[in-house]
């Protein structure tokens, strides 16, 4: 199935992407940066919330925007906005 062309600013094209981006930067923040005595669940805890409960409220929401955006559906048209009386013609 083929896709239609999408404009610069679609956001299936663009947030998907963007998102890869800070979540890639954000696991090498985690496995690059973090002291080697905490490790990476030690070091993606958010004030008191536990580093397991982060990462897995992150990949929950990245999995969900893979889903919603590589979901194979088909949007459908369902009416005009205006009522096809008026048109006259060119002018």
């Amino acid at each position: 199935m083929s896709r239609p062309s999408a404009s610069r600013l679609d956001p299936e094209a663009i947030h998907f992407p963007l998102l890869s981006v800070l979540g890639g930067a954000w696991l090498i923040r985690l496995t690059v940066f973090a002291p080697t005595s905490a490790g990476v669940v030690r070091t993606a805890a958010v004030g008191g919330i536990p580093g397991e409960a982060v990462l897995l409220a992150v990949g929950g929401a990245y999995g969900v925007a893979l889903l919603f955006t590589f979901w194979p559906w088909q949007r459908q048209a369902k009416g005009e906005l205006r009522s096809q009386t008026r048109s006259n013609g060119w002018k």
